[in-house]
């Protein structure tokens, strides 16, 4: 496994990011808090590198990288309150299909499997958790969950509206974490996968 050398947020100063990265309304422990802050951060660089057309540093990049992945590896479930766990393996699986992670740094069957148990048991008592879990289903579906599967079609219905449409959809997975150019096409894709299951069309 791989050690953190710090548990200190890798993005310090974050006035450039403010009005691109939004506050995610749910109570996260600290330790998650910051390596999720940290991943939007990232996420918003790589959106207006791209938007720019311009290069992102590449040692920006792996280091971030690397701290964030590192310490989410790092972390102890059992320490964790249910809306953490979700936010630390969400984030793995966030990164999972956007990045390249080799295996070996990354236990994958064990990830789906928490992901899988924690989306079925987490409680969705607001509308921050909702269209958080709503991401993370979006997310979980581009890596390897099936659309149909009955447990996610269940949670599915929990978390969205019937009339949610792609466009209203895309504009919250963005406030939470989304790289435009990368998961547009399998975001929209997993997206009327689902709400096709799940109006049984």
């Amino acid at each position: 496994m791989i050690k953190p050398t710090t548990w200190n947020p890798y993005f310090i100063h974050d006035s450039e990011f403010r009005g691109s990265v939004r506050p995610l309304g749910i109570q996260l422990c600290p330790e998650v808090t910051a390596c999720f802050r940290d991943a939007q951060y990232l996420i918003a660089l790589i959106n207006g590198h791209w938007d720019t057309n311009t290069r992102l540093c590449g040692v920006v990049f792996q280091d971030s990288m690397h701290s964030i992945h590192s310490r989410l590896l790092s972390v102890d479930d059992s320490t964790l309150d249910i809306t953490s766990q979700c936010a630390r393996w969400g984030v793995l699986a966030f990164l999972a299909t956007t990045i390249h992670i080799p295996r070996g740094d990354l236990p994958y069957a064990h990830l789906l499997d928490r992901l899988r148990t924690l989306c079925q048991n987490v409680e969705l008592t607001t509308p921050e958790l909702r269209r958080f879990v709503m991401w993370l289903l979006v997310v979980g579906t581009m890596l390897v969950f099936e659309s149909d599967e009955p447990w996610l079609q269940d949670r599915w219905r929990a978390a969205i509206t019937p009339e949610l449409s792609w466009a209203s959809a895309q504009k919250q997975l963005k406030n939470i974490m989304w790289i435009d150019c990368v998961q547009d096409e399998a975001g929209e894709t997993a997206f009327l996968g689902l709400m096709t299951s799940e109006t049984g069309g």
